[in-house]
């Protein structure tokens, strides 16, 4: 269930950041950066011992949405 919500969170990040004005390009490359920060930040939280794979826990939810936030940011900051 928590690799599962990750993923919703980082599929959900990245049509959002396609969204977004100022946004160059497809929407694909950020849907798939925002589903990798959504990952490692679930992963993160893992390490950590604040989530497990199997199970749902608000902190690694919010530490992937974290993470998926933060990858994207630094994208579109790179691409400029």
């Amino acid at each position: 269930m928590g690799l599962i919500s990750w993923l919703i969170t980082g599929v959900l990040v990245g049509l959002a950041a396609g969204k977004w004005p100022g946004g160059r390009g497809s929407w694909l490359p950020v849907l798939i950066l925002a589903m990798i920060g959504a990952l490692v930040g679930g992963y993160i939280s893992v390490y950590f011992n604040w989530g497990t794979l199997a199970s749902l826990h608000l902190r690694a939810l919010l530490l992937a949405l974290a993470g998926a936030l933060l990858l994207v940011a630094v994208a579109r900051i790179i691409r400029r």
